[in-house]
């Protein structure tokens, strides 16, 4: 049975108008899968890129989605993948607990309490999120099975791609939702294994962690072959594209948390061929000073809403290692600074909200100096 695509195959509906002439459809509001198929076999460059660019350029971009379904509108911390990364990696901000009871945000994450159970509101942004990528990269495979796919070097780098942020989404899950591989979770549910986009397929169980991890394995290694043939290597200096270096980082990854060793050095080792020097303590603090200075920058850009009220005297850091932003922050507009530790036991202190920005909250208080 044909399955239509009404009025956009992947872009606007005014756009499939004018290229109609180019892609020889009709009517050029409808096209059918079975049409967008041939068109990609013919071989035809610009018809290809007509129909596929849209498509498969958003791949890279997945990496750095936004957006997030349950996040909100300016949440920082949960719109963003990179919010994400940042409140799962406060579970590693201290080996000892502080004695405080935090209820700040970020305390969840702080004390290891569960975010993954389907009654904790955080569950749907990090599940979503994945899922999203899933199906956003299985709506383009769908069309680049190794038929329609040949011997194209156009198709099989689109394919790569797709198989590349597949296999990151389906290990985001993993990493999320199950206990380490080889830490008890080798015998433990892994995930659905969804490798076509249907809304009408039927329902799959859990597949073991196993074949989750088998499956995401050759999703990242297909797409290495896929990506050699179709000539794109290791695209130095190029952020926002998926190449060889990605593949195999991800491939490196993914074969270190199952104990896959031997695929781990041979993906580790085709990266270090092409960057064999390594980033040194100069690098890393130069990356830390940029850092550093941006988050400084975005913070004192969200101290702006306040500076103006006249009953802001006093502007109060948390802990969670960001007093030092904080202070320097609050400093850029000459305002009195404490640290929280400083003004804790204060009756007038007022707790205001993120004040704009995911990477710090402010506090501050009332009439005091």
């Amino acid at each position: 049975m044909k399955n239509y695509l009404i009025g956009i195959v992947f872009f606007a509906g005014m756009l499939l108008y004018s290229c109609a002439d180019e892609l020889d459809i009709t009517p050029p509001s409808n096209i059918t899968t079975e049409q967008i198929k041939k068109i990609l076999a013919s071989g035809d460059t610009t018809k290809i890129n007509l129909i596929m660019n849209s498509m498969a350029n958003a791949m890279p971009t997945q990496f750095n989605a936004s957006g997030i379904s349950g996040g909100g509108t300016a949440d920082g911390r949960y719109r963003s993948c990179q919010g994400l990364d940042y409140m799962r990696n406060l579970e590693a901000n201290d080996i000892v607990f502080g004695a405080k009871n935090l209820s700040i945000f970020g305390s969840d994450e702080y004390y290891l309490r569960d975010f993954i159970s389907t009654a904790v509101d955080k569950n749907v942004i990090y599940w979503h999120h994945a899922w999203s990528i899933i199906t956003t990269a299985n709506k383009m495979l769908n069309y680049l099975d190794d038929a329609t796919v040949g011997s194209s070097p156009r198709l099989k780098e689109y394919k790569a791609r797709g198989l590349v942020i597949r296999a990151y989404a389906y290990n985001y899950l993993m990493e999320n939702y199950q206990d380490a591989y080889l830490q008890g979770g080798k015998d433990k549910p892994g995930i659905m294994l969804y490798d076509y986009y249907s809304p009408t397929q039927p329902y799959k169980p859990r597949a073991t962690s196993t074949e989750t991890f088998n499956f995401i394995r050759k999703d990242l290694q297909d797409a290495v072959r896929l990506l050699g043939e179709s000539g794109i290597s290791f695209t130095t200096g190029v952020l926002t594209d998926i190449d060889l270096g990605v593949a195999n980082f991800l491939l490196a990854r993914v074969s270190l948390m199952t104990g896959d060793w031997s695929t781990a050095i041979t993906a580790c080792d085709a990266i270090l061929a092409k960057y064999p020097t390594l980033m040194g303590e100069k690098d890393v603090l130069k990356i830390a000073q940029y850092i550093y200075e941006k988050q400084v920058e975005q913070v004192a850009e969200a101290l702006k809403m306040v500076i103006d009220r006249e009953d802001i005297k006093l502007v109060v850091t948390t802990g969670l290692g960001m007093d030092i932003i904080g202070l320097k922050a609050a400093e850029t507009w000459g305002l009195d600074v404490k640290t929280m530790d400083e003004i804790l036991t204060r009756e007038d202190c007022v707790v205001a909200p993120a004040v704009g920005t995911a990477l710090l909250m402010e506090q501050y208080c009332r009439n005091s100096n």
